[in-house]
């Protein structure tokens, strides 16, 4: 083989492109099929690379996930921030309430799943893949992560329901976290159960209605004392 040649295929295996190429399609696939439904070959082949550049890259199909987790995840995170400190600038102020905390931790999920690029609809949709799979399995590891983003949110709560037990507000907090990895799968179940009445690709809708029940259970902690 002549030397320039040579320089070629290192020059691919080398290449950022490379990389982003088999980022991009592992993301897409992953978002729609999970972790188990998804292989190595179908992401190589989807990125129209060979496998051996995917292995030359990341390794294993759990390195690849945990590379693509990764890609987004300090910006997805302090996008969440951003959207919790918006909220205590607008209270100018005044503590937050209820309802602001729940908006701003439901919001930008939803908003990036509807009004974001692909890349960001794939991104959310695979997070909610993984919080709906064993967290047990070690490559379900790249969504601990974002605990702690979580333990920002609760603390916010505390401070708004400072009587309330923080075992009551993890147990709330999950599942808020629950109903809106649920909304971000888009499975219709609600448009289909409801016949058409709700509406689950209307954000706004999800968002108020998300807020009207979550706010109802955490004010009740203040009063509920077993």
């Amino acid at each position: 083989m002549k030397l320039n040649s040579m320089s070629k295929i290192i020059d691919k295996r080398r290449s950022p492109e490379t990389k982003e190429r088999i980022l991009n399609a592992a993301e897409q696939l992953l978002s729609e099929r999970g972790y188990h439904g998804t292989t190595l070959r179908e992401i190589t082949k989807l990125s129209g690379m060979q496998v051996s550049l995917s292995y030359y890259h990341f390794g294993s199909k759990e390195d690849v996930l945990l590379a693509v987790v990764e890609r987004r995840a300090g910006e997805h995170v302090a996008h969440f921030r951003r959207s919790l400190e918006n909220a205590r600038e607008s209270s100018r102020g005044k503590p937050l309430t209820v309802d602001a905390v729940i908006e701003a931790f439901v919001r930008p999920a939803l908003e990036r799943l509807v009004q974001g690029d692909s890349g960001w609809k794939c991104y959310v949709q695979l997070l909610a893949h993984l919080a709906f799979e064993s967290a047990r399995s070690d490559y379900a590891k790249p969504f601990f992560r974002f605990d702690d983003l979580v333990a920002e949110f609760i603390e916010e709560l505390k401070r708004i329901l400072p009587d309330a037990d923080y075992k009551d507000l993890h147990w709330a907090f999950y599942f808020l976290q629950s109903s809106t990895t649920n909304a971000l799968l888009q499975t219709g179940m609600i448009d289909r159960q409801s016949k058409d009445l709700c509406d689950s690709s209307n954000i706004e809708e999800t968002i108020q209605e998300i807020k009207s029940f979550f706010s109802a259970g955490l004010l009740a902690l203040r009063r509920f004392k077993p």
